[in-house]
């Protein structure tokens, strides 16, 4: 058994494993052929190299499973500490799927201590039951569960609907109520549960502040970028909700079809359980159908019940589930 370092040069060498690994991403999609999933993940490790690492167990010269650490820049700039993404890829059984990736989670926090990253996030399919437990004993943490769910567009019939409820793209002055509607929407105390919040190891008030940030940057993509939209649900002329969706130019380039996906949404809490979300949802399929969108995809906290309803309502959906882990690396300090 070695452990070999995988760069774009051999990358290559990861695609028989990629091949019959049904978990990769977009797997519960039978519109994507599998050598567009697996070109698909390639093209997102080949800019893994450039700030983090990849790492194969090879035995007899054949991949058995392979693992990537990447610095996350995002959560870095936001919390203050150097703080990165990990994944686990094994396909050889539970016994063997689980020895391999103990082995590589030791190899990425020996890693991560010489760059002095503090923290680790990693997301593992619910299926692979090997690579939880593995995780597990590995002291990593169960932070959040997410869903992802994959619409298809080839059927979709462009809807209308009669409500009070009106839906327009956003204005500038739209910005401060949309802030906002983020900041009580998600935080623990408004029923939100997500893994910054749910992390010891992390402010809860940067945890708030990161979704305020997400929607300022949507925004400013939105006035950037045709592709990117917000649309804004109001009654009687206030803003109760949003949808930010946007153009998926990795998943288009590697599928041959036009994929979108909704970044994040929320409703006014004075205004839910009315239908808005659905209406939002709605109206945003009927955008992307007018722009040949072929597949929609989001992810979402498991517990965001209202939103799970109107996608497992939806025609032409498939899902996948996975867990989200945390492991900190450096000295215990709440108030970090």
């Amino acid at each position: 058994m070695n452990i070999v370092e995988i760069d774009n040069s051999t990358l290559k060498k990861l695609s028989p494993l990629l091949n019959k690994y049904k978990f990769k991403n977009f797997y519960s999609c039978g519109e994507i052929l599998n050598e567009e999933k697996v070109d698909y993940f390639l093209r997102k490790l080949s800019k893994i190299k450039k700030n983090g690492r990849i790492i194969a167990i090879e035995i007899k010269d054949k991949i058995r499973a392979f693992g990537w650490i990447e610095l996350s820049d995002w959560d870095t700039r936001h919390f203050g500490f150097k703080m990165a993404k990990a994944g686990l890829v094994s396909q050889s059984g539970y016994s063997d799927d689980k020895k391999y990736a103990s082995i590589l989670l030791n190899e990425i926090e020996m890693y991560c201590i010489g760059q002095q990253i503090k923290h680790i996030t990693i997301r593992l399919p619910l299926n692979q039951i090997s690579l939880i437990h593995a995780a597990e004993e590995n002291d990593y943490l169960l932070m959040a569960q997410a869903n992802a769910y994959i619409k298809s567009l080839r059927n979709y019939a462009i809807e209308t609907c009669n409500s009070s409820i009106r839906l327009r793209f956003c204005q500038p002055a739209d910005l401060k109520k949309l802030r906002e509607i983020t900041e009580k929407s998600f935080r623990p105390r408004s029923g939100w549960f997500d893994r910054f919040h749910n992390d010891p190891m992390l402010s809860d008030e940067k945890a708030d502040l990161l979704y305020k940030e997400w929607i300022n940057n949507c925004y400013k993509n939105y006035l950037k970028k045709a592709n990117n939209k917000i649309i804004v649900a109001t009654y009687k002329a206030k803003v109760v909700g949003y949808l930010s969706g946007e153009l998926d130019s990795e998943a288009t380039k590697s599928f041959g079809k036009k994929v979108a996906y909704i970044t994040l949404n929320a409703v006014d809490e004075a205004y839910r359980r009315r239908g808005i979300y659905g209406l939002l949802v709605q109206e945003v399929l009927n955008w992307f159908k007018e722009k040949n969108v072929d597949l929609v995809h989001i992810l979402t906290q498991s517990g965001t019940i209202g939103v799970q309803k109107v996608w497992i309502k939806q025609k032409d959906v498939s899902s996948e589930t996975q867990c989200v882990y945390h492991k900190y690396l450096g000295k215990t300090n709440r108030k970090i």
